[in-house]
């Protein structure tokens, strides 16, 4: 029976979900964030019980890494803000990667999305969004420029993890590579059914939070 505190709170026993069940494992619950969300309040979000956030740092890449244009213009504002009020956050960068235009495309992306994120202090994991459908070329595509991504990032220090997604995971990021590295799963539903390891699942993409106007993707951290 759903809870009358509304879909995706929390009570006593866990976080529960849009059907009223609690939540298997969930140990934190977040937003996904980009420019699309405009100014947020950040205080009034914490103050709704948000815990973390994954920020969009960066999308494609560009010849010159210094050039920021396709950095995501809230990203500085977005990490201070979270960095000053102590809401952990990852970054995710939204790729365009294609191997017939380049054969080190990832890394390519890769470099520009180091220079989006060089002075911030994240503590999640740097992510990489596999949702454009230019992508979906073939498996073995998917998997070489992914590894050029995270490789390169992961080189810079940083922890890595791959967004998609659950038929993209059942279906096409099947190469072992992808156990390399932390996965943030996509079903939009009253809960997960991927059966493999993930850290992250984003339940709903109109979820309502406090300090944002509009829609909001939600998530839960599971470990």
């Amino acid at each position: 029976m759903p809870s009358s505190t509304g879909d995706w709170s929390k009570i006593s026993e866990g976080y529960i979900s849009s059907s009223g069940p609690v939540i298997r494992n969930a140990a934190a619950k977040g937003i996904d964030v980009s420019s699309h969300q405009g100014a947020i309040d950040w205080e009034a979000v914490a103050a709704d019980g948000i815990d973390f956030a994954i920020i969009r740092s960066s999308y494609g890449w560009l010849d010159d890494t210094t050039d920021a244009s396709q950095h995501d213009s809230y990203l500085k504002r977005n990490a201070s803000a979270c960095e000053s009020l102590g809401i952990h956050y990852g970054i995710y960068h939204y790729p365009y990667a294609n191997l017939s235009i380049s054969s080190d495309a990832g890394s390519c992306e890769a470099e520009y999305g180091l220079n989006a994120i060089s002075d911030l202090h994240s503590m999640l994991p740097v992510y990489y969004d596999l949702e454009d459908i230019s992508l979906l070329k073939s498996a073995s595509a998917l998997a070489t420029i992914t590894a050029q991504f995270c490789e390169k990032i992961a080189d810079a220090g940083y922890t890595l993890g791959v967004y998609a997604n659950i038929n993209w995971w059942n279906n096409y990021l099947t190469d072992s590579c992808f156990e390399s590295w932390s996965r943030w799963v996509t079903q939009y539903n009253y809960q997960c059914a991927y059966t493999g390891d993930y850290w992250f699942w984003q339940c709903t993409s109109k979820g309502s939070v406090d300090g944002i106007t509009g829609n909001v993707g939600l998530d839960f951290r599971l470990r």
